[in-house]
C-alpha cells in the first residue's frame, strides 16, 4: 500500500505482507498435505506410490538437472534464474554440486542480497534443508527467505529443536519457539540458543517453483549459507488419468480401491494417534500386498488372485455395465468419470467392495468367493488343470498389468456360479467296480457339480493324479469316465 502527504508530498509505503491461504488437506484427516505421509488415506505411503526421490544436480546452476532414483535424468522440466545485488559493488555468488547441495555467499555491504529460483513444468514435491555436515555460522544483519509458487500453495517448516527464528507476521521481528509453520513464503534467521540438534526442513507438495533469498546488511562481514534442494516422492500416474498415484484412490482404474488392495482387508478404522497422516491400522498391517505372488502389487494388478476373473468384474457390476466401461476387455476402465478428482471412477463411489462369503477376504483376492469349496476359476467356466484355483497350469506367466497369459481361456464373462454358494452333492455314492480285461468299461457319477476332473491313485488314496484323455481314458472331465482295455495291473487302483 502506498500513500503521500499532501502538505509535504512525501510518499509513505507499507512493507509487502504475503497473503496466505490455509494449507491443503486433500484427505481431510487434519494432517496437511505437506506433512501427510499418506495423502489419500489408502494405507500406502506416498513414496511407495511414486517414482521415488530425485536429486537436483546444481553443478551448472544455470542449467539444473534432475537425477531420478533409477539413474535416468531430465533437464526439460526444470529451469533456473539467479539475481544478485550489492551496494558495495562486489559480486554475490551461488554455487552447487551434483547432490543438490549449494553455497550462497553474500558479501558485506549496506544492502547485499541474492535470489536463486527453480521453475518446473509439472508439479513436484520439494524439500529444502541445511547441507549435512555444514552447520551455519550466523552473521549479524543476515536473514533468509524460502518461497514457492503458485501462490495458492504453502511451504511448511518442521523445526522440532527450534534451530531457526521465524518472522511469522512479516514485521521484521524473528521469533523463537516456532516449531511448525506454513506460508507461501517463510523468512528466517538462525537461533543462537536452539533446544537440540535435530535438523530442520522445509517441505512443499505439488508446487511449480521455489525461490531462495539470502539477505545481508553488514558493512564488515560476509554471510555464507550452505543448503540442499531435493525432490521427494516424484509423481507417478499408473493409469494415466491425470491423478498421480499418491492422490489416486484407484491407481490402476480396476474399480477396486487401493485402500482394500494394499492390505487385503476391508478395515476402515481412521484413528491416527501420531498424526503423521497414516492411519494406525496400517502401521502394523502388511501393506503393498502381492496376493498372487506374480510380482505385480495388488494396487496395479488387474487380476490380484490370478483366477482368470478381472478384479473389475469382481466388483459386482453386471455384464452390461462392465461392457460400457471396459469395451476393450483389458480389466481397466476405458475413460474414467471423476467429478471430484479423487481418481476413483464415479460409479464406484457408492459401491462396496464385495466379500460375498463374509470371510474378511474380498472377492478380488478370494479364490473361493462363495466358500462352497469350489474354486472361482472352475465355477466361472475356465480351465484349471492342476486344481490350484489359478487359471491355467504352471508355470504361470503374466503381462505387465497382472493378467495371466499362460491360460487357454479366462477373462470373458464368467458363469455366476462363482458367487453362488451351492455345495456339491453326490447323488449316488461310489461302489467298487469289476472291469473286464480288453473290454470297454465305464465309471459314472451322479452329482450337482459344475465341472469334473477324474483322478487316479495307485497308493490307496495317499496321492491322486489328474487323468488326461488318451487311448485308454476318455471323458476325464465329464460325468462318465470310459476305460478301454484295462490291464490287470489296475487291480486295487482307485478312481475318483
Amino acid at each position: 500500500m502506498k500513500g503521500f502527504l499532501t502538505c509535504s508530498g512525501n510518499v509513505i509505503e507499507s512493507v509487502v505482507i504475503p497473503v496466505n491461504i490455509c494449507p491443503d488437506d486433500v484427505d481431510k484427516d487434519l494432517v496437511i498435505d505437506n506433512l501427510d505421509i499418506d495423502i489419500d488415506n489408502d494405507g500406502i505411503l506416498n513414496c511407495d506410490e511414486s517414482n521415488g526421490d530425485a536429486i537436483i544436480n546444481l553443478t551448472t546452476s544455470n542449467a539444473p538437472e534432475i537425477i531420478f532414483s533409477d539413474g535416468s535424468t531430465n533437464v526439460s522440466i526444470v529451469s533456473s534464474s539467479f539475481i544478485e545485488s550489492n551496494t558495495s559493488a562486489t559480486t554475490n555468488t551461488f554455487t552447487g554440486t551434483n547432490t543438490g547441495d549449494f553455497t550462497t555467499t553474500v558479501n558485506s555491504g549496506n544492502t547485499s542480497d541474492l535470489s536463486y529460483s527453480l521453475l518446473f513444468t509439472e508439479t513436484i514435491n520439494f524439500q529444502f534443508t541445511e547441507a549435512q555436515g555444514n552447520p551455519h555460522t550466523p552473521v549479524e544483519g543476515e536473514y533468509f527467505m524460502i518461497k514457492i509458487s503458485p501462490n495458492n500453495k504453502n511451504i511448511s517448516l518442521v523445526d522440532p529443536d527450534d534451530q531457526l527464528l521465524i518472522d511469522t507476521d512479516f514485521d521484521g521481528v524473528f521469533e523463537a519457539g516456532v516449531l511448525y509453520f506454513s506460508s507461501t513464503e517463510i523468512r528466517f534467521k538462525y537461533n543462537s540458543t536452539p533446544t537440540g540438534t535435530t535438523p530442520y526442513k522445509f517441505v512443499a507438495s505439488k508446487i511449480l517453483g521455489t525461490t531462495f533469498e539470502h539477505h545481508l546488511s553488514n558493512t564488515t562481514a560476509a554471510s555464507v549459507f550452505q543448503g540442499n534442494f531435493s525432490l521427494t516422492c516424484f509423481a507417478k500416474d499408473t493409469d494415466n488419468d491425470g491423478i498421480e498415484d499418491a492422490y489416486d484412490l484407484d491407481s490402476n482404474n480396476d474399480g477396486i480401491r487401493d485402500l482394500y488392495e494394499t492390505t487385503g482387508t476391508l478395515n476402515t478404522s481412521t484413528i491416527d494417534t501420531n498424526l503423521d497422516g497414516l492411519f494406525d491400522v496400517f502401521e502394523t498391517l502388511p501393506s503393498n500386498l502381492d496376493s498372487d505372488g506374480d510380482t505385480i502389487l495388488n494396487v496395479y494388478d488387474v487380476d490380484a488372485d490370478n483366477d482368470g476373473i478381472y478384479d473389475l468384474v469382481e466388483t459386482g457390476l453386471d455384464d452390461a455395465q462392465i461392457a460400457l466401461i471396459d469395451s476393450n476387455n483389458d480389466g481397466i476402465i476405458d475413460t474414467i468419470v471423476d467429478n471430484n478428482q479423487n481418481g476413483l471412477h464415479d460409479d464406484f463411489e457408492t459401491i462396496a467392495t464385495l466379500d460375498i462369503d463374509g470371510d474378511k477376504i474380498p472377492n478380488f483376492i478370494d479364490l473361493d468367493s462363495d466358500e462352497d469349496d469350489c474354486y472361482d476359476v472352475i465355477e466361472a467356466g475356465f480351465t484349471d488343470n492342476n486344481t490350484d484355483g489359478i487359471l491355467g497350469t504352471l508355470p504361470i506367466t503374466i503381462n505387465s498389468t497382472g493378467k495371466v497369459t499362460s491360460g487357454i481361456d479366462g477373462y470373458t464373462s464368467p458363469n455366476l456360479d462363482y458367487v453362488t454358494a451351492a455345495p456339491i452333492l453326490i447323488n449316488v455314492p461310489f461302489v467298487d467296480q469289476e472291469f473286464c480285461e480288453l473290454e470297454t468299461n465305464r465309471l459314472t457319477i451322479e452329482s450337482t457339480a459344475d465341472s469334473y476332473q477324474w483322478q487316479l491313485s495307485t497308493d490307496n488314496g495317499a496321492t491322486w493324479i489328474n487323468l488326461v484323455n488318451d487311448a485308454r481314458y476318455d471323458g476325464v472331465t465329464t460325468k462318465e469316465l470310459q476305460i478301454t482295455s484295462p490291464p490287470c495291473h489296475l487291480i486295487t487302483t482307485g478312481f475318483k
